[in-house]
């Protein structure tokens, strides 16, 4: 089986939970990316190995993920990104469900399922002969697309109510009571991140704001976090005039924002406060220096 998605779209999430609604829920569930782990020490994670067999090698050798994942499931994550000698190997280990560690002898049988994922056109690759067609043609017995989040809209809202209510249910049952402004606001960015953007988005958001703080104020911080983000390539935000000699707190916050180079929530969290705490002690001692 392959799983077709944008990065951060939810793959692993989804074979997390093929695996937890099957037979297979008691054994275990072995992810791997296998775009993070280098092409020379990939095929000795994923086959294992024998001791000796290249230096460094443990003593006793090493299982690999196929003998872990052994009556569970095995998921490749990134699986566009093998080079074709280990699309071949791994082929074979597919076909037969035996393995051999990388210098030894042995067979060794295994009983896996192996869900694959990639955020690359598996097909267009098979014809520019970077991906074997026959691997493909093993692979894909069944493929499932996850359309990214700018084409499913209608998901947008229920996920980020879901993240809030993970660590601040009452404010996500208000905002839930805002539905229209708030689905508004967050649909009105294409998340090119996918679920992981959204996901971290309320995180910041959260961490950005006081356990005091009301609806509305949250409300705001999530429009301006979105416009931000719609002009990721200017200058984040104004850095305000130098303070005064005497002006020890606005002092504070002008030597913050300097050093996060005009980004309010970095310089908010390098002081110990929200962002609207910061926003509003500024704009407080901007309206002092008027009077």
């Amino acid at each position: 089986m392959v799983i077709l998605g944008e990065t951060g779209t939810g793959k692993e999430v989804l074979a997390q939970s093929m695996h937890n609604y099957s037979h297979r829920r008691n054994n275990p569930f072995v992810a791997v990316n296998c775009s993070s782990i280098s092409e020379n020490l990939l095929e000795s994670e994923l086959f294992g190995y024998d001791e000796g067999a290249f230096t460094g090698a443990k003593r006793g050798g090493k299982q690999g993920f196929f003998e872990i994942a052994h009556k569970g499931t095995i998921f490749l994550d990134e699986i566009g990104e093998l080079s074709l000698p280990l699309q071949s190997k791994l082929l074979r280990v597919i076909q037969e469900h035996q393995l051999i560690h990388v210098g030894g002898s042995k067979v060794i049988n295994f009983d896996a399922r192996i869900i694959a994922a990639t955020n690359r056109n598996l097909w267009e690759l098979v014809q520019k002969k970077k991906f074997r067609e026959d691997l493909y043609y093993r692979l894909a017995v069944l493929e499932v697309e996850l359309p990214p989040l700018r084409r499913r809209q209608e998901d947008i809202f229920p996920l980020f109510l879901n993240f809030v209510a993970k660590q601040n249910s009452p404010l996500a049952a208000q905002l839930d009571e805002r539905k229209e402004q708030v689905e508004e606001i967050l649909c009105g960015h294409s998340w090119p991140g996918n679920v992981r953007e959204l996901e971290n988005f309320a995180k910041m958001l959260m961490a950005s704001t006081d356990s005091g703080e009301n609806v509305l104020s949250f409300i705001a911080l999530m429009r301006q976090e979105v416009s931000r983000r719609h002009h990721r390539d200017t200058v984040l935000n104004e850095i305000p005039v130098p303070p005064d000699r005497g002006d020890g707190a606005y002092r504070q916050i002008f030597d913050a924002l300097v050093a996060a180079n005009g980004n309010y929530t970095k310089a908010a969290a390098l002081i110990g406060i929200s962002r609207v705490t910061l926003w509003r002690r500024l704009k407080a001692y901007q309206n002092l220096k008027k009077v």
